[in-house]
């Protein structure tokens, strides 16, 4: 799977990125002007269809249309699956333990709806995979960037293990960075210094009307990646992750026998003020300005950030999810103003998955004139 996520190919793809953050806006706008006389929206839900119709592009080269159609079969397979509710979580804490065939045969309507919904799922990625096979035959040609295309042309899968690896994309890559989405609006609703400091710096750096960007421009704006970088770190999307310990070792001392599950928790190491320091628990951009900082954010240990996890075992997509991340959120400032609906309220976070609102996230927009 490597190629699909090289350091060049992830620059090649910063075009399609800020098309969909463009066709995002302009659907947004639409929305305000049939929809909304409060000028509000479900940031939730649009930030899933956004996520939806990028990973659809980039992953399969295909377009799912989700940003324009609310109801497509894709994203209502997609809000039946992880809807971020506990009978959701209790469902899927319950689908991942032994047998599977006994856990299919429970008598629980919310199971049977996600057992159904993945089998839609599933049913799409084959049809994809047909697709895409009769489209590169046809084409003779082995230019084409997204990670299907590239895997068929590999010869390393068969199409039931392209199944499971698209699967995986759609659910690791689509929902993470809708959650990653959502929490940067938030954070930006929550502290209206930062978010007029980055539609400042945007402003001045983009272009009214840019309609098409590169990798080089969205990459050289400092306070950008400085909010993208402490968005990961303040709202990592997986709370928790595991490992099996592959040999007997120890950590800190602790013996830890071969086979042992052990549990990581990136929003405990990344709030770590022995890591951080004392204003660890605030969200603050400004420790990844300054010299050495840009990269680690002044913490005292490479593994202080652990939203991507580390090593040979790390997230496969965190370029991908950087830079999609980067030009969703500043073609989004740069054209809207925006809080909270209730600005008193407190989000209740929730998620089978990955960690997201509960109840949704309803925020007010204005649009900003002159820079689109």
């Amino acid at each position: 799977m490597l190629p699909a996520f090289a350091f060049r190919h992830i620059k090649d793809l910063y075009p399609t990125f800020w098309a969909k953050a463009h066709e995002l806006n302009c659907c947004l706008e639409d929305h305000l002007r049939r929809r909304a006389p409060d000028n509000s929206c479900d940031m939730s839900d649009w930030a899933s269809r956004a996520a939806l119709d990028i990973i659809g592009v980039t992953a399969m080269g295909h377009d799912f249309n989700c940003i324009r159609d609310p109801h497509t079969p894709s994203i209502e397979t997609y809000r039946r699956v992880l809807r971020p509710n506990r009978a959701t979580q209790i469902v899927w804490a319950i689908g991942f333990l032994p047998p599977k065939w006994l856990t299919k045969l429970l008598p629980i309507t919310e199971l049977d709806n996600i057992w159904e919904a993945a089998q839609v799922a599933r049913q799409t990625a084959r049809d994809l995979i047909h697709n895409k096979k009769i489209q590169l035959e046809k084409e003779k040609t082995r230019t084409r960037p997204d990670f299907l295309s590239l895997a068929l042309e590999s010869n390393s899968f068969t199409d039931e293990e392209l199944v499971n690896q698209i699967m995986t994309l759609l659910g690791a890559g689509q929902d993470t960075s809708a959650a990653s989405m959502i929490w940067a609006i938030y954070a930006l609703c929550q502290n209206p210094s930062v978010q007029a400091r980055l539609r400042e710096e945007i402003h001045t750096s983009i272009p009214p009307d840019t309609a098409d960007i590169d990798s080089m421009l969205i990459d050289s704006l400092p306070y950008l990646r400085a909010v993208v970088n402490e968005v990961f770190r303040f709202y990592p999307t997986i709370p928790m992750t595991q490992r099996v310990a592959a040999h007997h070792t120890t950590i800190l001392g602790q013996h830890i026998p071969k086979g042992t599950i052990v549990v990581a928790s990136p929003w405990a190491v990344n709030y770590n003020r022995e890591l951080w320091g004392a204003d660890a628990d605030q969200f603050k951009p400004e420790r990844w300005l300054g010299p050495g900082k840009a990269n680690g954010g002044g913490a005292q240990n490479n593994y202080a950030f652990m939203s991507f996890s580390h090593g040979p075992r790390s997230c496969i997509g965190q370029g991908h999810a950087r830079a999609e991340l980067s030009c969703l959120i500043a073609k989004f400032v740069g054209r809207f103003e925006f809080t909270m609906k209730d600005v008193n309220e407190k989000l209740k976070i929730q998620g089978p998955i990955t960690a997201k609102p509960r109840n949704g996230m309803n925020i007010r927009l204005r649009v900003v004139e002159g820079w689109n």
